[in-house]
């Protein structure tokens, strides 16, 4: 976490390693050793850090998640839809959408939806 540490401080604008210290409430040689790798952080220091940082504890810890592939038009227009419903109009959509796809993964159906035969 060494390098994401320091990357996350100088990104958020902290300046020193004595600042983001004082911000943690802790000394400023404790914050170096975790910059550095030398020590590890307990959890709930992990989480001030990260909230401190601006930033997710996977963030902190340098874990990537692959990116979702890239919504299509329709995608983005459903989902557009989707945010100008009410709440009951959402759940609605929810329990549409979910019967819709048991129905799918039961029968025969192309990807427009209509029963193949077969």
């Amino acid at each position: 976490m060494k390098t994401q540490l320091k990357r996350l401080r100088k990104t958020a604008g902290i300046k020193s390693q004595k600042e983001m210290a004082a911000r943690l409430g802790v000394l400023e040689r404790t914050y170096a050793s975790w910059e550095r790798g030398e020590v590890s952080m307990s959890f709930p220091q992990a989480i001030d850090c990260a909230n401190i940082l601006e930033c997710s504890l996977d963030d902190l810890a340098g874990r990537d998640w692959p990116e979702s592939p890239p919504m299509s038009a329709d995608e983005r227009d459903l989902v557009g839809d989707y945010r100008a419903c009410t709440p009951r109009e959402r759940q609605a959509i929810r329990n549409m959408a979910s019967t819709m796809a048991d129905d799918g993964n039961a029968k025969n159906v192309d990807d427009r939806g209509v029963e193949e035969a077969g």
